[in-house]
């Protein structure tokens, strides 16, 4: 195994790449080869089913998929130098290594009952004004909590009852339902001239007059959380999804709901698309 390495070292070097690449490769591999070597595995006998076996080991290690990825990297190219220096007399360096897939984590979703008692949990304050109308928007729009916390008054057409969502990248316009338009309406008129200090362009400010933030906004949603008695484990992301998960239940085109969430492919989509015909064929 040491003048493997040894030739394989020499063999990594010929393909002008960095030493830290090299070293990566190295280790990589001779954690592969201590693996033979536990299982009594020779270098001639090594196979697809072999492989695989070692993939799906230290896939269960807790191991990030960028790791995991590397590693497959890793062992094709050595697969490929194994069968051009004649150590195997097929080449295993293309075949579909698998790996013990670690199923991606279900986001909480809120029902619809859950949603309305969250949103009616602001009270008529002026803080309970803007907190309603921050919830409310973000649910019935499913906009992420950033293009909330950024939009600016300049944004929301009051005639039309829409909102444009703006990026880097593209913007969209957003209808407004009648409950969030009725909370924004309040905001407007009885809560944020209140917040007004001196000249902002953002639609919800804070007690200083300036744009909410991100972890204000969270606590925002912890508040309401625990006044409205809800007991999952919801994140500042919960609105969206359940908005998403909800939007599905109703029947909505996959690609309708993508365009309307600015997601940058429907793959994104395919958890809660899961999650929803599990739901279906289990009533």
């Amino acid at each position: 195994m040491q003048e493997l390495m040894g030739e394989y070292h020499k063999y990594l070097k010929q393909a002008n790449l960095s030493r830290s690449s090299i070293g990566g490769y190295k280790s990589d591999i001779s954690k592969f080869l201590d693996y033979l070597k536990k299982s009594n595995i020779k270098i001639q006998d090594i196979n697809e089913t072999v492989v695989n076996s070692y993939i799906f080991q230290i896939s269960r290690d807790n191991m990030k998929s960028a790791t995991l990825n590397r590693m497959k990297s890793s062992i094709k190219k050595f697969l490929y130098f194994l069968f051009e220096k004649k150590y195997l007399n097929e080449d295993f360096s293309k075949l579909r290594i698998k790996s013990n897939r670690v199923e991606k984590k279900i986001p909480e979703i809120l029902t619809v009952e859950e949603i309305n008692r969250l949103l009616n949990a602001p009270d008529k304050s002026d803080t309970g004004y803007r907190d309603k109308a921050m919830l409310e928007l973000l649910y019935s729009t499913g906009i992420k909590v950033n293009e909330v916390i950024n939009l600016k008054v300049g944004d929301v057409d009051l005639k039309l009852k829409t909102v444009t969502c703006k990026s880097d990248k593209s913007s969209r316009i957003l209808p407004i339902g009648a409950m969030a338009f009725s909370a924004l309406m309040n905001y407007l008129e009885l809560s944020r001239p209140h917040y007004i200090r001196n000249s902002n362009e953002y639609l919800f400010l804070n007690c200083y007059g300036n744009k909410i933030s991100r972890q204000s906004f969270w606590k925002i949603i912890k508040k309401y959380t625990k006044l409205s008695g809800i007991e999952k484990n919801i994140s500042i992301t919960t609105l969206r999804h359940s908005f998403t998960y909800h939007m599905i239940e109703n029947g909505i085109e996959k690609n309708k709901l993508n365009e309307v969430l600015g997601n940058s492919n429907v793959q994104s989509l395919q958890m809660f698309l899961d999650l929803n015909r599990q739901r279906v064929e289990m009533k």
